[in-house]
């Protein structure tokens, strides 16, 4: 049951990650829009873009990742305090590649601008250099799974299996879950349309609104 309850977690984690990039973002993917500082050049951007397929390196991303990857290790400083081990460093960084991939997808599922149907390599631009396996989905993913199990397959080697098999089982969880929610995702894309017709910031007085002189 644990194994369930940890993969659920980390679905709805995925998912609520993901509805709040769709209403930061909109349908402008990779940040192309926002006010955030934008890297090609540079040895930083350089070597992200070399990891990540050409991917340019925006303050959000940098931020978000960190953020997250406090997220994903805050029980480490949190009672009642897991002792930190490599043995945990790796099956947290194992669950984190599992789940920025489960993140990322599920923006496109939920983004009313995209869809499942729209998750293709030629029209999504940050995606389009990265080979992409049958025209399914990027190789991004797969390389961060295979990184995932190999995190947690290290200390198996000189411990058991127990922890590559139960990530193997959550991994199945989550894509059982993702192919649930699917369908259901035009409801969500309806309420989020339903939610824009009325905007009520011509509402706010103007001396609590900045941007009226």
């Amino acid at each position: 049951m644990s194994i369930v309850i940890e993969a659920v977690f980390l679905f709805i984690f995925a998912a609520v990650m993901a509805a709040v990039e769709i209403e930061i973002e909109g349908k402008n993917g990779w940040e192309s829009q926002l006010p955030t500082w934008y890297r090609t050049t540079g040895t930083a951007a350089r070597i992200y873009g070399k990891l990540m397929n050409h991917k340019p390196l925006t303050g959000y991303h940098l931020f978000m990742t960190i953020l997250t990857m406090m997220i994903f290790h805050i029980g480490f400083f949190l009672p009642p305090h897991p002792k930190w081990s490599a043995t945990n460093e790796c099956q947290i960084l194992a669950r984190y590649f599992v789940w920025s991939t489960l993140w990322d997808f599920l923006w496109f599922v939920l983004n009313p601008a995209f869809g499942v149907k729209n998750f293709k390599p030629w029209k999504i631009w940050w995606h389009a250099k990265s080979p992409w396996i049958f025209d399914l989905f990027p190789a991004d993913y797969a390389s961060a799974w295979l990184i995932a199990f190999l995190l947690t397959a290290a200390p198996a080697v000189t411990t058991n299996f127990a922890p590559f098999m139960r990530l193997s089982i959550v991994l199945g969880i989550l894509i059982v879950l993702t192919a649930v929610l699917i369908p259901f995702a035009k409801y969500y894309h309806r309420w989020r349309q339903n939610m824009r017709k009325n905007d009520d910031r011509n509402k706010i007085s103007a001396l609590t609104r900045p941007d009226v002189a």
